[in-house]
């Protein structure tokens, strides 16, 4: 199968009807196409809107190959028409309502000559001629006897009833003859896919700039708005700051744009967490961003301890007892180790000793930067430690919740107590509660969930994580590293062709679009629970005895 961006399409794309054609041509790339083919859906030339509309010039698809070059392709369903006196090209749908559209040879035409102008700006490209092509496919039209004009011969379209044959027109497109300085077979090479997809998905899917790209990395559900922007930029000329606010309320993220911030600043920056996980996804994301330093605490306390060559021996709990305080000397012996500004997230799972020492860990501890973000659910986290109580609360509270659809929202904000949070997102699909036994019945219903997610809804298998508070070694669901035949990878690894399986308390500061909580009768501590119920976006389901669903479910 041919890799796609994005993968799986976004649920504004999926439930748009007038989005149809585009969805069956996505599938069909998808499934028909080698993995050796790229395919890059929905790619604007100029960005967005403010308002996040497009601009005028899309290319539907990008379709690339390391030995082939690229070709744009772009789609119309319904009845297309171009008029005889006025030129202008309609499409009518399946329910007769007619719109105006582009001329779509033109569009094709001019995304591929202006994507090429581009990638030859690319950095790391050696600006050699590759094979550009365009095309267009019609998805409910038949294919006509001749050439629709001078400009517009059979060979660049695609009709409804040669879908099937898809491979073999994106094969011919790119083998037919172009110009003296454009012939087939003159591919983009390894380093020119790499170029293609950093303008490609680096424009549109990454990093913009190294602080603003964070809001628009991964999330569709969770993003910063504007007041939130404000509540950083309203403290910019504050060094010491605890922000506090509930699950899903953006801390992560507004600890990530800080830490940017910082960092672009020329402020040697610490972001660090406690979750291991979190603490790995925190490091991938931030990977290029100079003088930042990110990871969990103790993974932090290890990385600097080695720098300085502090020796501990010892292994598991006691190795980690030790981290602290090789941390202390590590700085002791090698000042230049010590930071301008600490990020911390996560702060209400931090000892206060540890607090204590982060802040022995900045250049000058009175004027260098340290924030903390927490969450101040009073239900378990009743009383915050000296430490953290010691620096500034912001006046203005964390509240809007911009994680979960408003039905999960409103099961998780039955174990929040402290001030009420809201959802801001959509209402969403209902939170399923599946009832099942600890044998055999409860292995089905999450197989037959699973299948539901993948083959119906079309999610990927990255995009879910199946949760347990159970340790998930020696897991009876597991059977040859698969769940359900799925193979499986833990929080620390995530992939986008593996399912997570993973414990809640290791998922605490993570999420995915789809949540499973298996073993609900063991969901029996308070701050697991309500770290379980949080962690999807759009949809969860819980699986468990009926007697424990009622109990997790019910309003407190």
């Amino acid at each position: 199968m041919a890799r796609m961006y994005p993968q799986p399409l976004p649920a504004d794309v999926l439930d748009n009807p007038y989005r149809e054609a585009e969805i069956e041509v996505y599938e069909r790339l998808r499934t028909q196409l080698p993995d050796d083919y790229v395919c890059y859906y929905s790619r604007p030339w100029l960005g967005l809107h403010p308002n996040g509309e497009e601009k005028d010039g899309e290319a539907d698809f990008v379709v690339a190959h390391p030995a082939r070059g690229f070709l744009t392709i772009e789609v119309k369903g319904g009845t297309v028409r171009r008029e005889e006196v006025t030129e202008r090209w309609t499409s009518t749908n399946r329910l007769r309502i007619t719109n105006v559209i582009k001329d779509p040879v033109r569009q094709a035409r001019e995304s591929k000559y202006e994507l090429l102008k581009k990638f030859k700006q690319q950095p790391g490209w050696n600006k050699r001629f590759v094979t550009a092509r365009y095309g267009v496919i019609l998805t409910d039209s038949a294919k006509p006897d001749s050439d629709l004009g001078p400009g517009m011969p059979l060979r660049l379209f695609l009709f409804g009833e040669q879908l099937k044959y898809l491979r073999e027109w994106v094969d011919a497109r790119l083998a037919a003859p172009g110009d003296a300085s454009d012939t087939p077979g003159l591919g983009l090479g390894e380093d020119g896919m790499r170029a293609l997809h950093e303008m490609l998905a680096g424009r549109i899917e990454l990093r913009p700039s190294l602080a603003r790209g964070f809001r628009n990395d991964h999330r569709q559900i969770e993003r910063l708005t504007a007041d939130q922007v404000d509540i950083l930029d309203m403290f910019d000329g504050t060094n010491r700051m605890a922000i506090a606010g509930g699950a899903g309320t953006g801390k992560t993220i507004l600890a990530m744009e800080k830490a940017a911030r910082l960092s672009e600043a020329g402020h040697r920056t610490l972001l660090t967490c406690y979750n291991a996980p979190l603490g790995r996804y925190l490091e991938r994301i931030t990977a290029e961003v100079p003088l930042l330093q990110t990871g969990s605490f103790h993974a932090f306390c290890d990385r600097l301890r080695r720098e300085a060559g502090i020796a501990i021996s010892g292994e598991g709990q006691h190795f980690l007892d030790q981290l602290p305080a090789a941390l202390e000397a590590a700085v002791a012996k090698r000042p230049e180790l010590r930071f301008d500004a600490i990020i911390v997230d996560e702060g209400q799972d931090f000892k206060e000793e540890w607090i204590e020492l982060l802040e022995r860990c900045l250049n000058n501890p009175e004027t260098g930067c340290f924030y903390v973000f927490y969450d101040d659910n009073q239900r378990l986290y009743d009383r915050r430690g000296r430490a953290i109580a010691g620096i500034p609360t912001s006046p203005l509270h964390l509240i809007r919740n911009f994680r979960n659809t408003r039905s999960i929202h409103g099961v998780a904000k039955n174990w929040y107590a402290g001030r009420m949070t809201r959802a801001i997102g959509p209402e969403g699909t209902p939170v399923e509660w599946i009832a099942t036994d600890k044998g055999k019945g409860g292995a089905t219903a999450l197989e037959e969930l699973l299948q539901n997610l993948l083959n119906r809804h079309g999610l990927a298998p990255g995009s879910i994580a199946v949760l347990t508070a159970e340790s998930t070694r020696g897991h009876p669901i597991i059977h040859g590293g698969r769940i359900a035949g799925i193979e499986v990878t833990d929080a620390n690894e995530p992939h986008s062709d593996r399912l997570i399986f993973d414990t809640v308390r290791r998922f605490k500061g993570l999420e995915r679009p789809a949540i499973i909580l298996i073993d609900a009768d063991e969901l029996i501590d308070a701050e697991l629970t309500y770290v379980g119920l949080s962690r999807a976006s759009i949809y969860l389901a819980v699986l468990g005895p009926s007697s424990d669903l009622l109990r997790l479910r019910a309003e407190r």
